[in-house]
């Protein structure tokens, strides 16, 4: 059994990867390209996680024996498993997640982490481009952070594109109403499936980030 939970430290510690037992979610906060500018959190199942051990740190005959109970005894083991994650500046419990304690990122980059959790928790997964960056000038503008158009569209396309959702910009925009426009939708959706983000939902994630991030 020490060799299963062995293997699972191995790939916690290399990805300083930490278990949220509510959401049944490993986080880690990592660069695919290298790139400072492309740190984000990415997140697994622990079923995911299993998967990757058994494939790059198990023979066949162990990976046919690990458990989720191996990787779970694995975090206990580090010390990393809390009930569930926040993002806030205030200080949280012990056994709260604060991602923005276990990362750098900025202000942008928790206004727009928000904004993109918000929208998926809302089931809002095909919007208008332009609505989205509407709402991130107003909480930007809510939270006075200053934050260039430049930088704003780096951190739209970081975030949305690590959460699954596809950017079709340029000539990649879609038709809606016979007009080509600029769409940021999951993938496998369809353009009669975007929609307008809601007057109470814009609103309710102002509040929250100005909340979360004040």
């Amino acid at each position: 059994m020490s060799s299963y939970i062995d293997a699972c430290i191995g790939f916690i510690e290399s990805k300083d990867a930490h278990y949220l037992a509510k959401e049944g979610q490993v986080v880690y906060f990592a660069s695919l390209t290298g790139r400072v500018s492309d740190f984000t959190w990415h997140k697994m199942t622990p079923t995911e996680v299993l998967r990757v051990v058994k494939a790059t740190r198990l023979s066949a005959s162990q990976a046919a024996e690990i458990k989720s109970e191996h990787l779970i005894a694995a975090f206990q083991e580090l010390g990393r498993v809390y009930e569930f994650g926040v993002k806030t500046r205030h200080k949280v419990s012990p056994e709260i997640f604060n991602y923005l304690e276990h990362s750098d990122e900025s202000v942008g980059d928790g206004i727009m982490s928000i904004i993109v959790d918000e929208l998926q928790r809302s089931n809002l997964l095909a919007l208008y481009m332009a609505e989205v960056v509407d709402l991130f000038e107003a909480a930007k503008l809510a939270m006075k952070s200053e934050v260039s158009s430049k930088e704003a569209r780096e951190l739209l396309f970081k975030h949305f594109e690590s959460a699954g959702y596809e950017i079709r910009t340029g000539v990649q925009r879609v038709f809606i109403g016979g007009k080509k426009t600029p769409v940021i939708m999951k993938y496998g959706l369809k353009p009669s499936q975007v929609e307008s983000i809601p007057n109470t939902i814009f609103e309710s994630i102002i509040k929250k980030i100005k909340k979360e991030l004040s």
